[in-house]
Parts: C-alpha cells; sequence; structure tokens
C-alpha cells in the first residue's frame, strides 16, 4: 500500500484529508499546511508535520496544492529530489521552461510527476476519444473584462478540456480575437485540428448574460450535447472546486502507473501539450 503525505495551503484539499485515510488502499501519513496554521483559522490536524522534510521520508505519493508559485516549487522540487512521486492538484500559473524543468529532473529521478483538477469533467461522457472527433466548446462568462491572471487560467483550464476529448496530437492552431489590440478580448475563437483529422473549436465571450460552459461533440454514429449554467471561474487556487471523486479517479489512474513505467494519463507530458497551445493562443492575442 502506498503512502500518502500532504502538502497543502488549500482549506479544502486539508479538509479532505479525513475522508481520504478512510478509503480503501489509501494510507495518509501525515499533512504539512503551516500555511493555513499560520492564518486566523483555527485547523486541527492528525498527524501534521511542521517541518516538510521530515514527511518526504515517510511518503511514497505527495499530493501537492500550494498557491505560492516559489513556494511550490520548492515543494515539488525537494520531493522530487527525495524520491516522491508528486501528484499536482490545480496547474500552477509557471511559465512552459519551468515545467520542462521538472519534467527532466523527474525523469533523472526515477519518479512520476501527476495532475489533478487540470480541466472540466463532464458527466456522463467518457474520455479521451480515439476515434477523428469534431467539437465545439463555448463559454460564456458575465464580466466583461478578465485581467491576465484569469484570462491566463481559464485559457489554460479550457484549453486542457478540448485537449483531454481525444487521444491524438495538435497539428495546427489558429486565433482569432475581438478587439484585435488590447490585453483583454472580449471575443475569441480557437481552431484546433488534429493529425487523426479530428477538428474542435472553442469560443470564448465575455459579457454574456450568464456564466455556462457547453459542449457539441460529434463522432462516428454518436451526437453529444452537454450543458453546465452558472458554472464558476477557473482559477489557478481552484477555490472551492476540488471534486472527492475526481480526486480518487486521478489518484487511482497515478498510482497505477508508479514502479511500472507508464505515464500517467494526467502527467507531465500532458500538462505540457496544454501549456504549448496556450502559449501559441496567448501570442496571438498578443499582436
Amino acid at each position: 500500500m502506498l503512502k500518502l503525505g500532504f502538502f497543502t495551503d488549500n482549506t479544502q484539499l486539508a479538509e479532505l484529508v479525513g475522508d481520504l485515510g478512510r478509503q480503501a488502499n489509501i494510507e495518509v501519513e501525515g499533512i504539512w499546511a503551516e500555511p493555513l496554521l499560520n492564518g486566523d483559522g483555527k485547523w486541527n490536524f492528525s498527524n501534521c508535520f511542521s517541518d516538510p522534510e521530515k514527511l518526504y521520508g515517510s511518503i511514497d505519493v505527495g499530493v501537492i496544492s500550494i498557491s505560492s508559485s516559489e513556494l511550490f516549487m520548492d515543494i515539488v522540487t525537494a520531493a522530487i529530489k527525495n524520491g516522491v512521486h508528486p501528484l499536482v492538484v490545480g496547474l500552477p500559473d509557471l511559465p512552459l521552461s519551468t515545467y520542462n524543468q521538472l519534467s527532466l529532473l523527474s525523469a533523472e529521478m526515477g519518479v512520476e510527476l501527476g495532475f489533478s483538477h487540470i480541466y472540466h469533467r463532464f458527466s456522463g461522457f467518457n474520455y479521451p476519444l480515439v476515434s477523428p472527433i469534431i467539437a465545439h466548446l463555448t463559454r460564456g462568462i458575465t464580466m466583461n473584462q478578465l485581467n491576465q491572471f484569469e484570462m491566463a487560467a481559464t485559457l489554460r483550464f479550457d484549453i486542457a478540456t478540448i485537449l483531454s476529448l481525444t487521444t491524438s496530437e495538435v497539428r495546427r492552431i489558429r486565433t482569432y480575437v475581438l478587439p484585435q489590440s488590447g490585453e483583454c478580448p472580449s471575443c475569441m475563437m480557437v481552431f484546433i485540428d488534429f493529425f487523426n483529422n479530428s477538428a474542435i473549436t472553442y469560443n470564448l465571450t465575455l459579457g454574456a448574460k450568464r456564466n455556462f460552459l457547453e459542449l457539441r461533440l460529434n463522432s462516428i454514429g454518436e451526437a453529444i450535447e452537454l450543458y453546465e449554467d452558472e458554472i464558476k471561474l477557473a482559477t489557478s487556487s481552484l477555490g472551492g472546486m476540488i471534486s472527492t471523486s475526481i480526486f480518487l479517479d486521478d489518484l487511482n489512474n497515478f498510482t497505477g502507473c508508479i514502479g511500472i513505467q507508464r505515464e500517467p494519463l494526467l502527467g507531465i507530458s500532458f500538462v505540457m501539450k496544454i501549456l504549448s497551445a496556450v502559449e501559441a493562443i496567448s501570442q496571438k492575442m498578443a499582436r
């Protein structure tokens, strides 16, 4: 049985630790949540470690959710160097080059690096699909403008959702924005085609009447329409967005890959595909 340790400043993930400890085949060794303990809230965690170094030595998998980029890098780098397999909850706002460094370091140390809660899961739909698809993902946001961090987090989350639909690799990306100048477009359309002849469009509209996310997908002999209203805006902090069932699915996939030299479904390669696509879109927006 693999032993888990948690490193977090996310209150929802911290509260989840007790529930996970009662799951079959999961042994929670302890939690490092020093940023929470230093705040005004009164937290009482069992097996709470004051020094993360002491936790590294007693676990196989480190579940990490840290909002500070600098602290996140300290924790995840130390975990990898101690032979711990990190499972990162959320997608920290770091450049592609930094994720590439983490990829090289994890390969050097022989550990897996996985992720959870990095895209939207539509209920009742099993993916990724191997056969070609034609799909449309549409997001409406009531806000008239997003700041740089909100826009970046939304793009990462939605592009990850798109890439999760198919097993194929991206062949080409085309991006159209209105207005064509300024930091934050009010309307965006992204067209992505894949090597297996799949094609997916993404539409983002600000100033919509409601917040929603809609997926329309066609595959051979199948047509799917999925719609979710009043959906929360994606953020790096993942406030209020952690799902126990999704986390357990991702954790089981991740731990099943440890020791058999198979990259997790949501591994570092998938994350680098996301960031490469977002980088291409952002370059078009900056022109």
